[in-house]
This record gives structure tokens, sequence and C-alpha cells, in this order.
């Protein structure tokens, strides 16, 4: 009977928990340095409804409004200064995307002979642990370069914590 009960309580839960995927109507992101130079930084916007949004950098004062259309995608190209240039500091460059309906957005770090991608997280599934993948430092290009971006700003606490050792970092 305590196995029944258990297994009936670990389909309940299961069943309860809300599903987390990369659609959603708030998305805190950053553009952390790639390779050199001024990159062209466009967000790929998309959704299966109508909607409209906005796109901010605080730091920059940058305010940009956007219209999806149902399964077209919209593009908002951010401002070169949300490029983030510095090593080992706080700086106030996140990108806050705000929508009235659910989107997913991708963001493109693009220059000559080097293009960085991703597909980022709406602030209702981002969690507490991540496993950051990176490339070492190989004397030709100075390893992997990384942000945090605060979805709570003044609440939030990172701890680092490297599997290998990373010099005076």
């Amino acid at each position: 009977m305590k196995k029944l009960y258990a297994l009936l309580t670990a389909i309940l839960l299961f069943s309860t928990a809300q599903a987390q995927d990369s659609q959603g109507q708030d998305f805190w992101i950053a553009f952390p340095g790639n390779y050199t130079g001024s990159p062209s930084m466009p967000l790929y916007i998309t959704g299966s409804t109508n909607t409209t949004g906005t796109v901010s950098i605080p730091g920059l004062a940058f305010t940009q409004n956007f219209t999806v259309t149902a399964g077209a995608i919209t593009t908002v190209n951010l401002p070169v200064g949300a490029n983030i240039t510095t090593i080992d500091a706080v700086v106030n460059l996140g990108v806050h995307i705000t929508a009235l309906a659910d989107i997913a957005v991708y963001g493109f770090s693009v220059i000559q002979y080097t293009t960085d991608a991703f597909l980022a997280f709406p602030t209702d599934a981002i969690g507490m642990d991540y496993t950051l993948l990176a490339y070492k430092n190989v004397n030709i290009v100075n390893g992997t370069q990384f942000a945090f971006v605060a979805a709570e700003p003044g609440t939030t606490t990172v701890t680092v914590t490297p599997s290998v050792t990373t010099g005076v970092h």
C-alpha cells in the first residue's frame, strides 16, 4: 500500500507541475562581448498569436515597441552599446522584453567571422542552478565570455563554482 500511495503522490505532483518552455511575456537577457568590434544584435521575436510588446535597455535609455503577427518573425535591432565589453564588472546593460501575449525570443550577435546565437527563456522559466558549457583559453581567443542578468535587481546573488582552475578568477 505504501508503494501505491507514493506512486499516486508522484503522479499528482507531476501532473500539477507547470511545464516550463521558451514562450512567455517577460524576458531579461544580455549580450556578452562577441570577439571584437561592433556587432549587429538583432532580436527575432515570434508568437502563435498577434501581440505587441516593448524591448528596453534601462542602462542605455533605449525603448522600442514591436508588433508580432501570428507565425511571423519580427526583428528588433539593438544598439551597439548593448554589447557588454567590460570584464569582471557589474553593468546596467540587461535587455528587458515584455509582451501582452506569449512570444519566443531569439538573440543574435553577428560580426565578421563569428556569430553567437541563443534562445531566450522567460522569467517564469528561470531557475537557480545552471551549468555553463565553455571553451578554455587557447591563446587565440580568450576562452568563453558569459553574463548574468538579474530579473529582480537588488535581490539577486550569483555564485560561480568553476570545475577547473581559472587563474585569478
